[in-house]
Formats: C-alpha cells, structure tokens, sequence
C-alpha cells in the first residue's frame, strides 16, 4: 500500500514569520542603550479614605447669665489658651465687688483698733490698774472682729470671681468653628454661645482591608491629603492600631 508523505507547513510561512526579525546584511543596525540595573524596594500604595477627628471640641457658655457686652471673635478665628472670647455686661458685679472691698477694709481697721485696746488692756493689768475681766473682754472683740474680716475676705474673693466669670476665655489653642451670640443678647450657662475645636494633632481614623492589617505598624510611612487643601500632602503616623473588623465591608 503506498503511504503520501506527511505535509509539513510550507518553509515559507516559516520564513514570513521570522523575515521581519532578520535585518539584511548591509542595513544599519539600531543604536542599543546600555543602563545599570539597580536593586530597589519595592513600594505598594494603598489609597484610602478617612475621616480626621479633633483631639478637643468644646461647646463654650459663660459661668453666669448675662447680657452681651463684646464678642471678640468670630467664626474660622484661631485662639489660644486663655484669650478672653466674649464679655458679659458685669457692671452690677464690679458694684457688688466694690462694696465687698469697702466692707472688708472696714473691718480691717476694726481689726486693728480692737488689738490697740487689748494690748493697752494688757499693759494697764499689769500695773493692777485694770481688771482681768476687761482684758478678757477685749479679748473676745479681738476674736469677733478676726471672724469678722475673714468674713468679708471670703465675700470680697466670691465677688471677684463672679466678676471674672463675666468673661468667656478659651480653654485650650484652636478655631472658632460657630457663633451663636451677638451683641445686646441676653445668654445663660446653659446656652452654648461658641463652639471651639482644637486644630493640631488632628487624628484620622481608617478602615483598612483586612489583608493588610497584619502589614501595618507604627513605622508605616503615611501621606495625608485634604479636601480643603488638594495640592498640599502632610505626613503622618500611625499612633494606634484597631483590631475591628467590619464583615461587611471586609475591613478593619
């Protein structure tokens, strides 16, 4: 029986495949650039989206109740510790004040006089010139006038502390987020009249992919950008890890 040869795919097709790579003899060979290869590591990026947090946020309302003499902020204003933020009008309290101060130099001077008269009380029982009973009794004025000074001195203090509580002053550094007062409005502590928040150290939580959670330490290198500022980028640190997890969302 004769058997054909088996059929191979023409050398021509072979050739038209590989022509192309074959340059002819006398064609001018592509200039070839030489670079050296260096070892690098190998950086993955893993964009995220957050929220950033204040580390204090204070709704402030003045100690007592009031009528708005000066507001000396506003809203986006940044303060430090202690600057005075709102005036409450206290004329009524500086009187009172006053008035404390008066009586307690009163007093003093009370003070004062009722020692003369026992220390002379004293000189003159000495000589048995003055009965005891007197000098006991002069005594006893010492002791009632000293009640009574102390008294006045914790009269005098209550008074101007409750003149310094008609000022506002922030707590802590930071910006005055919202004002609800204005001049002339009659406020009470129970009122919220500004609303400060503390803009350093701001704190951004993350929900990261669970596959990642292992990866992540204090020595991840963090790179914050803001909506509010799109073209500038912070850096950050990782200062707490949260072992959470969020099954719907595959996160911790």
């Amino acid at each position: 029986m004769h058997r054909s040869a088996p059929r191979f795919p023409a050398p021509w097709l072979l050739l038209a495949t590989l022509l192309p790579l074959v340059a002819p003899a006398d064609a001018t060979l592509a200039p070839v650039e030489v670079a050296l290869s260096r070892a690098a590591a190998v950086v993955e990026e893993l964009n995220l989206t957050g929220s950033l947090t204040s580390p204090h946020t204070a709704r402030l309302a003045p100690s007592v109740a009031g009528r708005v003499d000066a507001i000396e902020v506003d809203a986006g204003d940044r303060v430090s510790a202690g600057d005075v933020l709102l005036i409450l009008d206290g004329e009524l309290a500086r009187l009172e004040l006053a008035q404390a101060r008066a009586a307690e130099r009163e007093a003093a001077t009370q003070l004062a006089d009722a020692k003369r008269r026992l220390d002379e009380a004293r000189r003159l029982a000495r000589s048995q010139s003055f009965a005891e009973t007197e000098v006991r009794s002069r005594e006893a004025e010492v002791a009632r006038a000293e009640a009574v000074l102390e008294r006045l001195r914790a009269v005098r203090a209550y008074d101007a502390a409750l003149v310094a509580r008609h000022e506002l002053a922030a707590p802590f550094d930071g910006v005055i987020a919202r004002r609800d007062a204005d001049l002339g409005e009659w406020v009470r502590p129970d009122a919220p009249v500004l609303e400060l928040v503390a803009v350093d150290r701001l704190r951004l939580d993350l929900q990261v992919p669970q596959s990642y959670f292992g990866r992540i330490d204090a020595d991840t290198p963090l790179a914050v950008s803001l909506d509010a500022l799109p073209d500038e980028r912070f850096e950050a640190a990782v200062s707490e890890v949260v072992p959470v997890s969020d099954p719907a969302a595959g996160t911790s």
